[in-house]
């Protein structure tokens, strides 16, 4: 059988924090594993009674048991599903987001969607990355190249979780997560990292390092 802690009140349990909470609860890294390996136990425990008496007290029990089991474990995932799709849309926009409740399952989806996110981020703009990586773009378009006032001062750094960039010509508004975006020509502005390294990687913008 499943370790002990996987039963249906501890099912239940998780479901009903999961439905009540906005945020990602803590699972156990396991948890998935578990569920899983419950239920077969579940459906081999009914099977045997099955064969035996598929009418009896306990097959029906079993029944009940393993219906409410797959139901609640459909919903839970279908709650952190949506949770985890919110997170991938943030962190595609630039944004931190806190990924440690998620499981190494669970993981390895949000790592696929953010990428998918992404993608469709730079294709919204126009600005897709010709089948070069963020890291070859940043590396030939000299957009790590210092970059000073007139006045021969660093210009200052942009706030926390954003690239400072110089605009090296004059954009079409397009919209972002949460803002439309109206850049043009010598304006200077922080932008997610993400569209920083886009824009400097079609020679749009130049990053701008204070001197240390």
């Amino acid at each position: 059988m499943a370790e002990e802690k996987f039963t249906l009140e501890a099912v239940l349990k998780v479901y009903r924090k999961e439905s009540q909470r906005k945020t990602l609860t803590g699972l156990d890294r396991d948890f998935w594993r578990g569920v899983q390996e419950y239920a077969s136990d579940l459906e081999e425990d009914l099977r045997k009674e099955s064969s035996h008496d598929p009418n009896s007290a306990k097959a029906a029990l079993l029944r009940d048991e393993l219906k409410k089991v797959l139901k609640r474990r459909d919903q839970i995932y279908q709650y952190r599903e949506r949770k985890m799709a919110l997170l991938a849309s943030s962190a595609a926009s630039g944004a931190s987001v806190d990924t440690s409740e998620l499981t190494p399952w669970e993981e390895e989806s949000f790592k696929a969607l953010l990428q998918v996110l992404e993608k469709g981020r730079r294709r919204a703009f126009g600005l897709e990355l010709e089948e070069r990586s963020i890291e070859e773009v940043g590396e030939g378009s000299g957009g790590d190249a210092e970059e000073t006032t007139a006045e021969g001062k660093a210009k200052p750094e942009a706030e926390e979780g954003k690239v400072l960039v110089r605009i090296l010509e004059d954009i079409p508004p397009f919209l972002g997560l949460d803002v439309t975006y109206q850049l043009q020509k010598e304006d200077v502005v922080g932008l997610p990292e993400e569209l920083a390294q886009v824009l400097i990687g079609k020679g749009k913008a130049k990053r701008i390092r204070p001197k240390l």
